[in-house]
């Protein structure tokens, strides 16, 4: 994550980071009977141009999409 740029944690799954260009999150999970990891993770986010409102925006991402990434998955936690 450090090469996206000043990365910080969030309190998003079981941990996350959001740097300046990308962001990841974890989050353990059951997956067909057998204890996981879903990790979600973006890279090379330029947009918008603003750092802050890009972070912010790369934070609600995560917040709404991890939940919806692990069921289409069949990850439940």
């Amino acid at each position: 994550m450090r090469r996206l740029g000043d990365p910080a944690p969030a309190d998003i799954g079981d941990g996350a980071t959001i740097a300046d260009h990308g962001a990841m999150a974890v989050r353990a999970c059951t997956h067909q009977g057998e204890k996981r990891q879903y990790v979600l993770d973006l890279d090379g986010v330029d947009r918008p141009q603003d750092t802050a409102e890009r972070r912010q925006a790369l934070e609600e991402f995560l917040r709404s999409q991890l939940p919806v990434a692990m069921e289409a998955e069949g990850c439940r936690p």
